[in-house]
């Protein structure tokens, strides 16, 4: 009997080592399941996370997306009216350099008659002034008789003979 007790002792503490062991098994168990629960608690909470963040940036680009698209009709507008203002500036300038070429030509004209006319002045002035020498130089010979003559006779015979060189016409 003290065999099968000691037998049975044994059986006991095997099984007691046995049981031990399991615990301690199912304890490592237990704290990894805690653990993965923990970490997937974590992932679960940081997906909660990235969803709302998903959704706050899929708000952020739908709002993008409206302003844009009011933008892009705002510019296009603006972009219309630009156009057309640079249109009319165009055709304002246009329309300026018709004038201004016409004025030119115009002045290319009266300049062509003024250069024209000053030709013609000058050759008049250069006449005149052949004509001046020649009538003073014929003076100046009438003179010269006059006074090689013996003076002036008639009403005025108190004048008496007048040197060439008071008649020069530098004096």
């Amino acid at each position: 009997e003290v065999e099968k007790a000691e037998l049975r002792l044994k059986q006991a503490e095997e099984l007691e080592a046995v049981r031990t062991e399991l615990v301690r098994k199912n304890q490592e168990v237990i704290e990894a399941a805690k653990l993965e629960l923990q970490r997937s608690r974590k992932q679960a909470e940081q997906a909660e996370v990235q969803v709302a963040e998903a959704r706050t940036a899929e708000m952020a680009a739908r709002q993008l997306e409206a302003d844009s698209r009011s933008l892009a009709e705002t510019s296009s507008q603006e972009l219309q009216k630009a156009m057309e203002s640079a249109q009319k500036d165009i055709e304002s300038s246009m329309h300026a350099q018709q004038v201004t070429q016409e004025a030119l030509r115009k002045a290319r004209e009266e300049l062509g008659e003024t250069a024209k006319k000053q030709q013609f002045l000058e050759e008049e002035n250069r006449n005149l002034k052949k004509q001046q020498q020649a009538a003073q130089r014929a003076a100046e010979a009438h003179l010269e008789k006059k006074a090689e003559s013996g003076g002036w006779f008639g009403c005025c015979s108190s004048i008496e003979k007048v040197p060439p060189t008071a008649l020069s016409p530098t004096k």
